[in-house]
Order: structure tokens, then C-alpha cells, then sequence
């Protein structure tokens, strides 16, 4: 780093009747134009007085000047953005000392403090004497020395609160506006007493700085007290967070006790310098650095840097300023010091030759910084002003850093775990300030050596892994860290095996580095499989006690770069070690081999007793694995494996196959090992003496669990849903298997039934129990009568239901059934107690029940049940069903005569209706036209169609030729109506006339073709023959017309079938 002492001259003050723009050009961080070396005389040849300097924020300044001459005394305020100074005259002066000036941060607001009379100017606004804050301070006897600026939310409209120290060490909230808020208005703003800094000593000292500090937690209050021959103290207050922190802070500080910092020597000034959370200040004999606490009343990694130490010559130094990194010291010898934060060292140290006689001449000097602007520092002599800066204050800042932290100057925090937290803090902080890659990986290689001397090794193997290849090479540095005699010299007294930590730890590093690279298969796999060797080594030299955590290193080494390494090369190195199986297993599922991982887990073996939950956690750890893989993958090690991991962890496994279902794990490839563990497992409970569960159990009801999930979620394997029909059937309590087959057989989506019907009947007419079921399996198969016929011998109850279900012809059976069986069961009791019981008795008990089925049925009839009672009944026990079933057959034979009756009389009505649509008469337009062909029907009334062709006038209106009619029609009619469309157009061809042709003289003539000439015998008819045929003719026509004119063809039905068919000329317009 490197500071520049720029000097840049201020213009002269501009005349109090008209201020003029000076020679301020552009920004004062460069430099300004024009002279200004000579002091300026005058129009009476005494020199203008520069009093005092303050900068603010955004490189604002504010100059007071006093003019022998005319004795008035000016403030001048410049903004670097503005060339145009501002001028304000303050009232005459009464006394010789300069005024004192404050400017808060923002640059917007100042305060002025001369004779004993303050005054307020805003950056847009005129100035303002504070009466108020006079006077009372007036009353206290005490003049302000300091300004603490609370720059929170504060603008050029609002300068939000103050804090003012005064010379008698006390302290004032005070603020610059009214409560209406108006810089201009009359009322008076307020200023309130809060507390006394030193109250205990006789002689109050000066509060020559104050300050505000916000934090996180709350707000922090800096005050430094001096005076002549009174003692230099930094005062600390803290408040919590709250309304008003301020007046809580020194209500705390008075009732806990005040805290303050008390430091050798007595100065009649101080200067205090607080940049975010850090301070410096001047001592007699030092400059006073350290870091605010953050929430107490202190402050802590503090320090005092000796003038002497620091070649600050000539005293307490004119003033100090605080840099991000640096401490700057203006000496009275003329020289500019900078001391670095970092090293606390001297860095640079520059010869002001225009400071040089300032003791001599004891002008005014003196250092400003901008609170805004981090690194503005200005210094004053005089009429003269130079700025101090670096524009790259932080490029060699790390080097400093590393350079304490390699000496052991840094933070110490105890030794272990701690220490190394704080110097790898420290570390990071210095790589923080590095801008190139360069000056990190340097950084880097100087943390790993420091870690080596220090020894940790595995902490110094990951950031030598970190380092370029050019600074620490991979052959080198491995062999480095292998060899124990290169890190510390050897014992050959001791039995231990050195340990390869840090040389794993170099490698691992190395091989995440390594991973990130393309096409670094190959060294991968070599560097993966180092690795593995050097932690299996090194376990196996451990004792027992301290193998977890290696266990739980090469765990997580093998689980996170499994994709990297070479499977078959990594489980060979840890078979070679006698790996746990867990481990192998671990490994195999992470490099996607299922089956080696299965097959481990499954062997995984435990010396206790407990075989069975062992066996039973390796089991579930394999289904674990086989959770997360692919089910292309992973369906067949679950066919390969389904049978010993059942017969381990059944329920656990019913679970997982259900789970894994719906991605494609078939039932019917794990119905083999269901088959095998069921029939073991039920070979084994016969043999069971007690009642205790045992894991046979267990495997029932993971079978049973799996195969009705597998129901449940849709599947319609013929195979599955046997097997798990056979199991129902296998159990005493029926529930299940009637459930099942009642969903089953009523709720299936199916086209067809899962299940086999007749094997499913088979199995359970064998169990000789379930007769229920078996029921439901014969109403499934619409064996209504087999399932009423079992019922029957089983429950009454239910064969009664199943005929109440029942509709149509079958219900009357299915009842007749029951009333049989009702009767026979009365009759073969009657016959089994004959001896001992009354017939009569029995005779009316089966009457009874009989009768009892008989109008539960509300189908039957006392002559549908009368074959079933005994011959020996008594006509009288069931008079009264004789006597109803009598009179509703009364009532029946009546209502059908009323029936006929209607029947009868709707004929009659019909009839007339027919014989007057017959004669009613038919008008015809004369220019009708046929609504088919289009042809004119009638001309002056008489027909114009071809001889022996009708016309047929229609209900609708429309009247239609019978040629046209007949040809529209016929193509819409069956085969065979129109094969007797045509007999009949012959018969009726071949009747009528007077006279007909006798068949045999046809015949006969046409051998010499008379028939073709009409040269055949004609015989008259008889008057009989002609009725006849005109009768036929009279019924073959109206069996016509009903085949051909039965509906109008335009509004009829023959014409709504038409609708779908293209319309005429429909083609011609589409080509």
C-alpha cells in the first residue's frame, strides 16, 4: 500500500457584501486551480484569519474566517459536487478565541459555537441562533465541546437527535428543530439533561469527543474526558434495544456504576476516531486502539501504540485519523505516519516539508476526516490543506495479515480444537483480502505449512491438496505425508503403527478435487481405490473402541464417490479386509449393483444369540436398498431374493413389494416363493405345541397383507386371486372369505371374473365349512337353484333372500323349492316320531309352515303348494287360503270378461272408423302432379297416366303415381316383402275378366306357337267364379297397397331412413 500527501489550496474568502465564485474548479480529491501558497492581505493589508475547519459527509466543508479589518467573522460552506461556496456572516465577535464548529455526517447540518452562543445552518437555510440551548447551558455554567450526530434515518430535512458533551462533563439530548418540525419556525427546539461523565471527581473534565455507535443490539455512546492535569478516560455506554436507548443508557450507566477506560498521562484535547465498531484514540504517551463491544459497556482487543515505538516525534500529535486498515498520525514534526491496524507497524511515513515549523510558528494544524467517506483524510496548516489517500490501501493488506499470523501475533484462544477454529478464521480473513487467484493459492500453501508445525497434519493435507500442482507437486507432497520421518523424527522403541491420516486426507482432498474434472475416469478409480486400502489399513490397526468413527469415514467416503469408483476393484479391497457385510452391501446399492448389495445383507451375521433379528435386519436393509432403485433394475433381485427375505422380514416385505406394486413388480413372479414360505409355514404350525406367535405367523399374515394389497390396488391375476381364495378358506373365522368373494364377484371391473369359480367352489366344499361362501360362489356362477338347494341345509334364512332376489319365472321356482323342502322337513319328523306324537298335531305343523312360505312369497298360490302337503291333511286346516285363492280367481275370471268385453267394443269402433275413411270422398286438384315423377294426373278431370296405372292420394296431401310409388319403395323393402310384392303383381296379373284360357290348350298350342298369337280356347266364367276372383283381387290389393302405399313416402318413415342419404345434384356441385 502507498499514501499520497496531495497539498490543494483554498480560496480566498469572498467579499461579506458579495460573495463570489472562487477558484474552486473540481473536486477537491484531485486538486484545485490557481495559487494560493501567499497569505491573502485585505483591502487594509492585514491577512484574513483562517479560524477553523470541519469536513463532513459527501465531501462537504465548512470554514470560518475572521477579518481584522472589518472584524467580522464568516462562515463558508463548499460542497464538492457545488464550485459555488456559500456564504453566512455571524454577528461580531466579542471575544478572541475562534469559534467551534460541528458538522454532522450527512454535510447538511452545522452547528457554530462562539461566544458563548450557538447558531444552526442548514444546507438550504439561513442561520438560526439556538436561544434555548444558550440559555441553558448559560444556567449550567458549561459551553458545548463535542457533538455526537445520530445519523440513523437522518436527512438534509430532518438531522434526527443530538448528543452534546460539554467542558463540565455533562451531556444533553438536544434537537435542531421544533416539535412542528420547522428549522424556520420560532418555537424553540428542545434540549434535556441526561447525566454527568466523571460525577465522582472534584474537577469534571472536558468531554472533548462524543459519539454514537449503533449496533445490532442496541446503541453504544463513545466519550473521551480530558483536561489539563485531569486524567484521559474513554467512557463506554450501552443500551438494549428500546424506545428512547439514549436516556436509557445513562440511566443504566448511573445505577450499575460508570465503566469507562482510564489511560496514562493527561492531554488538554483528545482526539477520538470511530470507524463501524472500531476506535482509536491519543493519549499522552499513545495512541489507544480496539473494537467496541458489541452488547456490554467496554471494549475489547485493545491496544496502546507507544509514540516512541512509532518515531512520532515532538509530543502528542496534532490529530489522528482511522483508515479500514490503517491508523494516520500528523506529528508536530511534520510528518505524516501510517501505522497499520493489521501488523501495528509502521508502513509508511511521509516528510510534509509545510509542516516542518509548525512548532516554531505555531500556526494551527490539524486532521480531518469525512465520516462518510472511508479513508478521506485532510490535513490542515493554517491557510494550507492536503489530502491523505491510497487508492489501494487494501492490496497488500493480506501480506501483513499473513505475516502476524505465521509470527504467532494473532488471536489466541486456548489450545485444541479451539485454537484451530481461531486460526483458521484467521486464515479466511486473510484470504478475504486477496484479489487473485495467485495471492489465495499462496495464502493456501502458508496455511498448510503453519498447520504442519503446528502439527495437524490432516488439516495441513487438505489445504496442500488445495495448492497449485506447481507449488506442492502430488508425488512430493504424497511421499511427504507417507513418510512419518519427514513430519516428526521416528521412535523405534514404539510398537504403534504410524498412522496415515493426513496422507488419506491428501488424498481424499485431492480426489474431490479430482472429481470435478472431465475425463478423469481412470485416475479416479486409482486415487479411489489408495484410499480405500489406507482406511481399511488403518481400522485394522485401531483397537475396537475407536472404530467407530473410521467405520463412519469410510462409510461416507464410499456412499458419496461411489459413482467414481471401480466397483469390482473397491469390493474386492474390502473383502480382502473382511469388511463388514453392511459396509458391502452399502457400497454395492450405491454403485447400483443390487444383487452383491442384497446377497451382503442378507449374509450379514451376528455372533448373540438373537439370530432371527439379525437375520431380520439384514433382510430389512435390503429392502431399504431396494426401495430406492430402479424397478428395471432392481424386480429381479426382488424375484431372486423374494422367498428368503419373506421368510425373514414378512411383514416388512409385504410392505415394501406393495410399495414397489404400482411401479411394475409383478405378483405372479413372487407367487413361487409364496407358495414355498406358506406351505413351510404351515407344515410348521401343525407342528406347534403352544399358542405363541412365532415368525411362521408372521409370514401368514405378510402373505395374506401382500396378496390383498396387491387385490386392493387392481390387480386380476387368475393366480393371485386363487391363492389368496385359498387362504381365506384355510381360516376357521368365514368373514374374510365371504367379503372377499362378495367383493369380488359384485364390484369387479372386469369383463371377466378374476377368479376360477369352480376351483374357488371345489376348495371350499372340501373345507366342509364357509357354506356361506360356497352360496355366494353358486349365485356368482347362476346356480341360483344349486345355491337355495344349499342354503336350504345350512340357512333357511338365506335360501329365503335368495328367492327375494330372484325375478321373474326362476323366483316362483326358487319358492316352490323352499315350500317343498318346509313340507318335507315337517314329513320326516312326522315319520321319525310316528310313535310319539300326535298326526294331527304334525299334519297342521307342516300345513303351517307351508302356508308360512306361501305368503312370504307373494308369488305362490295354495294350488302351486297343494303336491306338497300330506295326503292325510285335513282340507280344513288351510280352508281359509282355499276360500282367498277362490275368490281371486273370481275376481280374475271377471276381469278378464271385462276385458273381452272392451276388447270387443274397441273392434266395433274401429270398424266403423275404417268404413268411413273407405267412403269418404278424396278431392283432387285438377293440375295435381305426381310429388315423385312430377307428370300431370288428371286433364279436365280424367286421368292422363298410361293405361292400367293408379295414382294414390295420401293423408299428407301428396299424391304419387303407383309406378313411381312402387319404384321408391321397393329397394327400401325386406327380400321378402319384395319377392311377394312381385306374386302378387302376378296373381292379379293373371284374374280378372269374363273369360280365361284353359293351361292345357296353352300348352299345346304353343308347340306350334298359337299362344303367342292368342290362339287359345277361351271359356266363359260363371257368375260364381267372378265373385271369387273378385274377392281375391279384392284382398291381394289391399295386401298391396299395404306393402307399397302404407305411408306417405315424402313424410312417412321411409323418408326420415333417408335423411343421411346425399341430396340430388349434391355431387355435381361439389366437382
Amino acid at each position: 500500500m502507498s499514501f499520497n500527501v496531495e497539498r490543494v489550496t483554498f480560496p480566498s474568502a469572498p467579499s461579506t457584501s458579495t460573495p463570489t465564485k472562487s477558484g474552486l474548479t473540481s473536486s477537491l480529491f484531485n486538486r484545485f486551480a490557481g495559487g494560493g501558497e501567499k497569505a491573502e492581505k485585505t483591502g487594509g493589508g492585514e491577512e484574513e484569519v483562517w479560524e477553523s475547519l470541519v469536513a463532513g459527509g459527501d465531501g462537504t466543508l465548512i470554514l470560518s474566517t475572521f477579518s481584522p479589518t472589518t472584524k467580522t467573522r464568516t462562515l463558508l460552506r463548499w460542497r464538492l459536487t457545488s464550485p459555488t461556496p456559500t456564504l453566512k456572516l455571524l454577528p461580531p465577535p466579542s471575544s478572541p478565541f475562534p469559534p467551534t464548529l460541528f458538522l454532522d455526517p450527512t454535510g447538511c447540518h452545522n452547528v457554530t459555537v462562539t461566544d458563548n452562543k450557538i447558531y444552526y445552518m442548514n444546507a438550504s437555510l439561513g442561520l438560526k441562533e439556538m436561544k434555548k440551548w444558550s440559555k441553558t447551558l448559560s444556567q449550567d455554567h458549561t459551553v458545548v465541546t463535542s457533538i455526537a450526530w445520530d445519523v440513523t434515518g437522518a436527512t438534509e430535512s430532518n438531522p434526527k437527535r443530538l448528543l452534546l458533551g460539554t467542558s463540565t462533563s455533562r451531556c444533553y439530548s438536544a434537537t435542531l428543530l421544533s416539535d412542528s418540525g420547522d428549522s424556520s419556525s420560532d418555537s424553540e427546539p428542545k434540549i434535556d439533561y441526561l447525566g454527568t461523565l466523571n460525577s465522582s471527581d472534584s474537577s469534571p473534565a472536558s468531554i472533548s469527543e462524543i459519539h454514537y455507535v449503533q449496533g445490532h443490539k442496541g446503541t453504544r455512546i463513545i466519550a473521551a474526558t480530558c483536561g489539563r492535569g485531569l486524567r484521559t478516560r474513554l467512557h463506554c455506554l450501552f443500551s438494549g434495544e428500546g424506545n428512547d436507548q439514549v436516556k436509557e443508557a445513562f440511566t443504566k450507566s448511573k445505577e450499575t456504576g460508570q465503566k469507562f477506560v482510564e489511560l496514562p498521562g493527561s492531554v488538554v484535547k483528545t482526539d477520538v476516531k470511530v470507524l463501524g465498531g472500531d476506535f482509536c484514540m491519543l493519549s499522552e504517551f499513545g495512541v489507544y486502539h480496539g473494537t467496541i463491544e458489541e452488547d456490554k459497556d467496554g471494549v475489547k482487543d485493545a491496544g496502546i501504540l507507544m509514540y516512541d515505538d512509532l518515531g512520532a516525534v515532538g509530543g502528542v500529535p496534532c490529530g489522528v485519523g482511522l483508515t479500514k486498515f490503517n491508523f494516520v498520525l500528523l506529528c508536530n514534526d511534520g510528518n505524516v505516519v501510517v501505522i497499520s491496524r493489521v501488523s501495528l507497524e509502521v508502513v509508511q511515513r511521509v516528510r510534509v516539508n509545510e509542516l516542518a515549523c509548525v512548532g516554531r510558528e505555531k500556526i494551527k494544524s490539524e486532521l480531518i476526516t469525512d465520516a462518510r467517506r472511508v479513508g478521506a483524510v485532510w490535513l490542515r496548516r493554517g491557510r494550507d490543506i492536503f489530502h491523505v489517500s491510497s487508492p489501494f490501501e487494501e492490496r497488500d493488506v493480506w501480506k501483513l495479515r499473513l505475516r502476524k499470523i505465521l509470527r504467532g501475533g494473532m488471536s489466541m484462544t486456548g489450545e485444541g480444537v479451539n485454537q484451530e477454529k481461531a486460526d483458521e478464521a484467521e486464515f479466511d480473513e486473510v484470504q478475504a483480502l486477496c484479489s487473485t487467484q495467485e495471492e489465495r493459492a499462496l495464502v493456501n500453501l502458508c496455511r498448510a505449512e503453519f498447520h504442519l508445525e503446528k502439527g495437524r497434519g490432516e488439516l495441513a493435507a487438505r489445504w496442500l491438496a488445495r495448492a497449485p500442482k506447481s507449488l506442492a507437486g502430488f508425488a512430493s507432497t504424497s511421499l511427504r505425508l507417507c513418510l512419518p520421518s519427514l513430519l516428526s523424527p521416528i521412535d523405534v522403541t514404539s510398537t504403534s503403527t504410524p498412522s496415515t491420516s493426513s496422507l488419506t486426507s491428501y488424498l481424499t482432498e485431492s480426489f474431490s478435487k479430482l472429481s470435478k474434472e472431465k475425463n478423469k475416469g481412470i485416475q479416479l478409480a486409482m486415487l479411489g481405490a489408495w484410499i480405500t486400502e489406507l482406511m481399511l489399513s488403518e481400522r485394522g490397526a485401531l483397537s475396537t473402541t475407536n472404530n467407530k468413527h473410521m467405520d463412519a469415514s469410510i462409510g461416507a467416503f464410499l456412499a458419496r464417490n461411489a459413482k467414481q469408483l471401480d466397483s469390482k476393484t473397491t469390493l474386492s479391497i474390502m473383502k480382502s479386509h473382511s469388511a463388514a457385510a453392511h459396509e458391502i452391501a452399502a457400497f454395492a446399492a450405491a454403485c447400483g449393483d443390487y444383487g452383491s448389495a442384497v446377497k451382503a445383507a442378507l449374509s450379514i451375521k451376528s455372533g448373540n444369540v438373537d439370530e432371527t433379528a439379525t437375520q431380520r435386519r439384514g433382510a430389512m436393509a435390503a429392502l431399504k436398498m431396494l426401495d430406492g432403485a430402479e424397478i428395471s433394475i432392481a424386480k429381479d433381485v426382488y424375484y431372486f431374493h423374494a422367498e428368503e427375505i419373506l421368510s425373514r422380514a414378512p411383514v416388512e416385505a409385504s410392505d415394501a413389494w406393495i410399495r414397489r406394486y404400482s411401479d411394475g413388480l409383478d405378483p405372479e413372479m413372487l407367487l413361487p416363493a409364496i407358495l414355498f414360505v406358506g406351505k413351510r409355514a404351515a407344515e410348521a404350525r401343525e407342528q406347534q405345541d403352544d399358542e405363541t406367535d412365532t415368525i411362521e405367523d408372521l409370514q401368514e399374515v405378510g402373505i395374506l397383507s401382500y396378496l390383498e394389497g396387491v387385490v386392493k390396488l387392481g390387480n386380476n391375476s387368475a393366480a393371485v386371486h386363487n391363492h389368496l381364495m385359498t387362504l381365506y378358506a384355510d381360516l376357521e373365522d368365514e368373514t374374510p372369505l365371504f367379503r372377499y368373494l362378495t367383493n369380488t364377484t359384485t364390484t369387479t371391473t372386469s369383463p371377466t371374473l378374476p377368479l376360477n369359480l369352480k376351483f374357488t367352489l371345489n376348495v371350499i366344499l372340501k373345507t366342509q365349512r364357509h357354506h356361506r361362501s360356497a352360496v355366494k360362489v353358486y349365485m356368482a356362477m347362476g346356480k341360483r337353484e344349486a345355491a337355495v338347494e344349499l342354503a336350504l341345509n345350512v340357512d333357511p334364512t338365506l335360501a329365503r333372500e335368495l328367492a327375494e332376489n330372484s325375478i321373474g319365472p326362476e323366483q316362483k321356482k326358487l319358492w316352490l323349492m323352499i315350500a317343498k323342502d318346509a313340507a318335507k322337513e315337517h314329513t320326516s319328523n312326522h315319520t321319525q316320531t310316528s310313535n310319539n306324537t300326535n298326526t294331527n298335531a304334525v299334519s297342521k305343523d307342516a300345513v303351517a309352515k307351508v302356508i308360512a312360505v306361501l305368503k312370504e312369497s307373494g308369488v305362490l298360490s295354495i294350488e302351486d303348494v297343494l303336491p306338497f302337503l300330506p295326503d292325510f291333511v285335513q282340507i280344513d286346516t288351510f280352508k281359509e287360503e282355499i276360500v282367498a285363492a277362490l275368490s281371486v280367481y273370481s275376481e280374475k275370471i271377471q276381469r278378464y270378461k271385462d276385458e273381452v268385453n272392451e276388447c270387443d267394443m274397441t273392434c266395433d269402433s274401429l270398424r266403423e272408423e275404417i268404413e268411413e275413411v273407405q267412403s269418404a270422398p278424396i278431392q283432387c286438384p285438377r293440375n295435381a302432379k305426381c310429388a315423385l315423377s312430377g307428370k300431370p294426373l288428371l286433364r279436365d278431370g280424367k286421368s292422363l297416366c298410361d293405361e292400367g296405372d293408379n295414382f294414390y292420394v295420401f293423408p299428407s296431401g301428396f299424391i304419387v303415381q303407383k309406378k313411381a310409388l312402387r319404384t321408391t319403395v321397393f329397394l327400401t323393402l325386406s327380400q321378402i316383402q319384395q319377392e311377394r310384392v312381385v306374386e302378387i303383381e302376378n296373381e292379379l296379373e293373371q284374374l280378372g275378366g269374363d273369360t280365361y284360357t284353359e293351361e292345357i290348350v296353352v300348352a299345346t298350342a304353343s308347340t306350334f306357337g298359337a299362344a303367342k298369337q292368342k290362339k287359345t280356347v277361351i271359356i266363359d266364367k260363371s257368375a260364381a267364379e267372378r265373385e271369387r276372383e273378385l274377392e281375391k283381387i279384392k284382398t291381394l290389393q289391399d295386401e298391396y297397397d299395404g306393402l307399397i302405399a302404407s305411408e306417405c313416402p315424402l313424410t312417412g318413415k321411409l323418408m326420415v331412413d333417408s335423411i343421411n342419404q346425399p341430396l340430388e345434384g349434391w355431387d355435381d356441385d361439389l366437382n
